[in-house]
């Protein structure tokens, strides 16, 4: 899914007027484990989350000037 993002940003930027342009794709992964009473046992508290969220950065070239940007295509996300 993230490359179709990244070349349909690509066409909109050239479409646009630019001179040049180029995307990158990437994934951002996080874990957290949350614990109470610092045991890990059944009977403790505990939360763990799952994060992964796709990412596409887009740099383009217009009448000379490079501009960059970044942004996540969708977040998703889970907690146990």
């Amino acid at each position: 899914m993230s490359f179709d993002v990244a070349k349909m940003a690509v066409e909109a930027a050239v479409k646009a007027g630019a001179d040049y342009a180029d995307a990158r794709t990437g994934t951002d992964e996080t874990e957290s484990l949350t614990v109470r009473n610092q045991e890990m046992g059944r009977a403790a508290r505990r939360r763990y989350e799952q994060g992964f969220s796709p990412a596409v950065g887009l740099e383009r070239l217009v009448e000379g000037y490079r501009t960059a940007i970044a942004g996540r295509t969708e977040s998703m996300g889970g907690s146990r």
